[in-house]
C-alpha cells in the first residue's frame, strides 16, 4: 500500500486521472481556457489542458500583488503599511474601481493580499521605484520580455494594465512562495495565501482540503474583456496549479483550481478537509 502511494505521487497524473481531468474541464472551459500542473518542488510538468493556449500571454490582474507584497515586505515593516480604500480611485479622468466597489475602508497589508484590495496597491506602487519592481519581478522568474516598466498613467490591480505572462512565468511566481523557508519575507505571504482561501477572495472554492494556497486575479485586456487567473499550490502535496479562463473573474478560475486539486487527491488520505 505505501509503495502504491508513493508512486501515485510521483506520477499522480495517471491515464485515469488525464481522462477524469479531461472530462470535467472540457464541461466547463472554452477552447481559449487553460490549466497547468506541476510539481513546484521538482518543476515537473504534471498535466496541461490546451497545451498550445499554455504558451500565449494574458494580463495577469492581482496576481502581480504577490510582487508588490513581496517588495513591501523586504523594504517596509508590513505593520506599519496602511491605506483608506473607498472602492474609487481616479488616475487621470478615469476610474479604477476596487475588488470590493463599497470599498474595504482602512486596510494593511496584510488584508490587502487577502482581500486583494486595489486601492492598497494603487497607493503603494505610486511609492515606490517602478525598476526596482521590476527587477524583483525578473527575479521571481516573470516578465523577463520587459526590460523597462510600462509608463501608464492608469493603473488595474494595483500595476500598470499592460503587464503580462505565461502560464510558465505564472507557475514559478508561485513556487517561489510555496517553497519558502521560515524567517524569510515571503514565508509570511504562505499564511496570507491560505487565508485567501478560507477567508478571502477565493472563499466561494468548494474543495479546500490539504492546504490549498494561492491568489486570484482578474485582468482586463485592450478591448475591455475580463479574464480570470488563479495561481495556487497544495502544502501537503507538491502540487501547483495555474488557471486562466477567458471572459471569466479570478473567482471562477480559484474554483476550477479547487476542483481540479479534488479530483486528483480525493482517493489519497482519509481527510482532505484542513
Amino acid at each position: 500500500m505505501f509503495l502504491i502511494l508513493f508512486l501515485s505521487l510521483l506520477n499522480p497524473c495517471s491515464p485515469q486521472h488525464r481522462k477524469t481531468l479531461d472530462h470535467y474541464l472540457d464541461r466547463w472551459l472554452g477552447n481559449q481556457d487553460g490549466v497547468y500542473l506541476f510539481n513546484y518542488q521538482t518543476g515537473k510538468s504534471l498535466y496541461k489542458y490546451h497545451p498550445k493556449v499554455l504558451q500565449k500571454r494574458f494580463i495577469g490582474g492581482s496576481v502581480f500583488k504577490l510582487i508588490s507584497a513581496h517588495y513591501l515586505l523586504q523594504t517596509q515593516d508590513p505593520d506599519t503599511l496602511t491605506a483608506y480604500c473607498s472602492g474609487i480611485a481616479r488616475f487621470h479622468g478615469r476610474i479604477g474601481r476596487c475588488s470590493k466597489h463599497s470599498g474595504h475602508n482602512a486596510i494593511n497589508l496584510k488584508d490587502a493580499v487577502i482581500q486583494s484590495c486595489n486601492h492598497f496597491f494603487y497607493h503603494q506602487y505610486q511609492q515606490i521605484d517602478p525598476d526596482q519592481w521590476l527587477t524583483l519581478a525578473h527575479q521571481l522568474g516573470v516578465l523577463h520580455h520587459l526590460k523597462k516598466m510600462p509608463q501608464s498613467p492608469f493603473l488595474y490591480a494595483g500595476v500598470p494594465p499592460e503587464l503580462s505572462l505565461n502560464y510558465y512565468e505564472a507557475a514559478s511566481l508561485i513556487t517561489f512562495f510555496a517553497t519558502a523557508i521560515p524567517q524569510t519575507p515571503q514565508f509570511k505571504m504562505k499564511k496570507w495565501l491560505r487565508d485567501v482561501i478560507l477567508f478571502g477572495t477565493a472563499s466561494h472554492v468548494h474543495f479546500k482540503g490539504l492546504g490549498l494556497s494561492g491568489k486570484t486575479g482578474t485582468g482586463l485586456d485592450h478591448q475591455g474583456r475580463y479574464n480570470g487567473v488563479f495561481i495556487g499550490y497544495l502544502t501537503r502535496y507538491p502540487y501547483g496549479i495555474v488557471v486562466n479562463l477567458h471572459q471569466k473573474i479570478g473567482t471562477n478560475a480559484a474554483m476550477i483550481a479547487g476542483d481540479v486539486f479534488y479530483l486528483l487527491t480525493r482517493k489519497k488520505g482519509k481527510n482532505q478537509t484542513k
